[in-house]
């Protein structure tokens, strides 16, 4: 800064300098590690809606299913962090261990024939719906502060799908196990895409 023959100030560098300090000093959101922990879930998640005849192979995919609500719930724990709002994992933690549970309760029931799960059998629905409200909330919240819409479809189309789901079981038990298969693995690509679409970094506010 100088002064000229007029007394006038130059302030161009001092103006110069605090544009290159507010630069420097823009912190960013590491996204990267939850978002490919998210990613490895619902790849889980996708591959557990295939149907198979094979008790082995069915329990493989239930096994996938828990394991893919573990990962992405490891993955909101990690948002959750990032993000310092402790809504985005507790909601989902919820939400998901009602639909783990309902799952175990209704495979026991439907392929090995567990008698003592017959009376919790129609509790499965409500378990179902419960678990999705809650997991929906939590991934609007994931919308809210990734700004990535394919978060806030998945939470608006899960819950249409749950109420939508008991009317396959009109048609035949076989059909309607695949139209659900389809439903599931429709839903999973778009919390897929939602996934690998989101940044790894974000400038924080």
């Amino acid at each position: 800064m100088f002064e000229d023959n007029k007394g006038n100030k130059d302030l161009s560098s001092l103006r110069t300098g605090q544009f290159e300090r507010g630069r420097e000093s823009t912190m960013y959101r590491d996204l990267s590690s939850p978002k490919e922990i998210g990613g490895v879930g619902i790849i889980l998640l996708a591959i557990s809606t295939f149907n198979f005849k094979n008790i082995i192979l069915l329990f493989s995919t239930l096994t996938a299913q828990i394991m893919g609500y573990i990962f992405i719930l490891v993955s909101l724990y990690k948002f959750s962090k990032v993000f310092n709002n402790s809504k985005i994992f507790n909601q989902a933690l919820i939400g998901m261990t009602f639909q783990i549970v309902g799952g175990i309760i209704a495979f026991g029931y439907t392929y090995l024939q567990l008698p003592f799960l017959k009376g919790l059998i129609h509790f499965t629905t409500v378990l179902g719906i419960v678990g999705v409200l809650y997991t929906s909330s939590s991934f609007n919240l994931m919308y809210r502060y990734t700004k990535v819409v394919f978060y806030r479809i998945f939470a608006f189309a899960n819950p249409i799908a749950v109420v939508l789901s008991p009317l396959f079981f009109l048609l035949s038990e076989e059909v309607a196990m695949e139209a659900l298969s389809i439903l599931l693995l429709a839903l999973y690509t778009i919390l897929m895409i939602a996934f690998y679409t989101t940044p790894t970094k974000m400038k924080e506010d």
